[in-house]
C-alpha cells in the first residue's frame, strides 16, 4: 500500500491540474481529487505496467473527470457558464497567464481538455493517443484544432 500512496503523492500534480481544468470551484475541485485517488486506489491491482504507471493514472483520471463531470449534480452550472475562476489563494498564487489558459481549457468540450493536458505535460502524439484510444494523427489534428481555439478564446477574453 505504501507503494502506491508514494506513486500517487509522487503524482498529486497531475491530478491537480486535471482538476483544474475541469471544475473552477475549490470545492468540486477537492470531490473530483478524492474520487480519481479512489479509483486508481480500487484498480492498482488491474494495473499490469504495460505503460508506466503516469500513462495509467493519466487515462484512469481523465476518465474519472470526464464521467465525474457528467454525474456531477445537474442543479451546478456547467463550467462554460462560469466565467470566473474562483477567488482564494490556490487561484491567486497562479500567473495571470497560467489563469486565463485554465480558464479557456474549462471552456473546452471534455476529450479536448484531455488533449490538451497531455500536450501540456509534453506527452507524445502516440502517447496522447495510447491514453485518448485516438489514432496519433488525430490526435495532431486534435491539438492543431485546440490551440486555434484556444487562441480565439484568449482574444475574446483579453479584449
Amino acid at each position: 500500500m505504501d507503494e502506491i500512496a508514494d506513486k500517487i503523492y509522487s503524482n498529486q500534480d497531475i491530478i491537480n491540474r486535471i482538476c483544474f481544468a475541469f471544475f473552477s470551484e475549490r470545492a468540486d475541485r477537492e470531490d473530483l481529487f478524492q474520487e480519481i485517488v479512489y479509483r486508481v486506489l480500487k484498480f492498482y491491482r488491474g494495473f499490469n505496467e504495460k505503460s508506466s504507471f503516469t500513462t495509467w493514472l493519466y487515462r484512469i483520471a481523465l476518465n474519472t473527470a470526464i464521467t465525474y463531470k457528467t454525474k456531477k449534480r445537474p442543479d451546478f452550472p456547467e463550467d462554460k457558464s462560469q466565467a470566473k475562476i474562483e477567488d482564494n489563494s490556490e487561484s491567486n498564487d497562479l500567473d495571470e497567464d497560467i489563469r486565463i489558459l485554465y480558464k479557456e481549457i474549462g471552456q473546452l468540450a471534455k476529450l479536448e481538455k484531455a488533449i490538451i493536458l497531455l500536450y501540456l505535460d509534453e506527452y507524445s502524439y502516440r502517447e496522447i493517443a495510447e491514453i485518448t484510444g485516438l489514432s496519433p494523427k488525430n490526435v495532431s489534428v486534435k491539438i492543431y484544432r485546440i490551440k486555434k481555439k484556444l487562441h480565439e478564446l484568449y482574444i475574446k477574453l483579453t479584449v
